[in-house]
């Protein structure tokens, strides 16, 4: 009797091991999307995750500034406080040019603690996030700059044009589920062209590597093996 139940008792725990094992390797990788205040990028990102099924990416927006400097600033700090716990596995910055002070400098720090070790990256539009958005629509290369508006409200101009995403404004839901499928293949292969382009002749007025985000979350959604 004794040794069946030390025998049950081995069996039962091989099988436990087993499952941890199985749950390890389908674990999804905690990932960490931290974007200007409560603007598009962070809704976008929000109903992304939504649609594919990633529990374990969170999406943070209200909780920092519009300035890099303090979307980098919150990102570090959640970083290091879940880090001795349930530590993330990227941590992706999400801001835009625009007029930012502190864009150049936030990106050479992110790409300073990418060197170090820890797993940040920059997810950069230039001169904001609607250029991405306007990619699924047409290929577009001519700069936007300051006339009678900013550069960034002539950019949402251009996606009022055509009946492309009437009424969309800044800071506005529901955005990823016009722009999913084909059109969100359409927007990765224009961004991609883009920056080859920029490369070529040296601009970066437009551009956009929102896509390397959005390629990374789809990934997740592939079965490991």
């Amino acid at each position: 009797m004794g040794k069946d139940n030390l025998f049950h008792k081995v069996r039962e725990r091989k099988a436990l091991d087993l499952d941890r094992k199985k749950q390890i390797r389908q674990r999804q990788p905690r990932v960490l999307i931290v974007c200007e205040d409560s603007k598009s990028s962070a809704y976008y990102f929000q109903d992304m995750t939504k649609a594919f099924g990633l529990s374990a990416v969170d999406v943070r927006g209200k909780e920092c500034g519009s300035a890099p400097s303090s979307v980098l600033q919150y990102a570090e700090q959640e970083y290091e406080q879940e880090k001795s716990s349930d530590p993330y596995d990227r941590v992706y910055c999400v801001f835009d040019r625009d007029q930012h002070r502190s864009f150049l400098p936030t990106v050479k720090k992110i790409s300073a603690l990418k060197i170090s070790g820890k797993p940040f990256f920059a997810i950069t539009s230039t001169p904001c996030f609607e250029i991405w958005l306007l990619l699924h629509f047409d290929y577009i290369s001519h700069p936007f700059t300051a006339r009678k508006r900013s550069p960034c409200d002539e950019a949402i101009s251009e996606l009022h044009k055509e009946a492309k995403l009437d009424g969309y404004k800044k800071g506005i839901g529901g955005v990823y589920a016009k722009l999913s499928g084909q059109k969100m293949q359409d927007a990765i292969k224009h961004a991609k062209r883009l920056l080859k382009d920029n490369k070529r002749t040296g601009s970066d007025n437009p551009e956009t590597n929102v896509y390397e985000l959005v390629e990374y979350l789809a990934s997740l959604t592939k079965p490991t093996k």
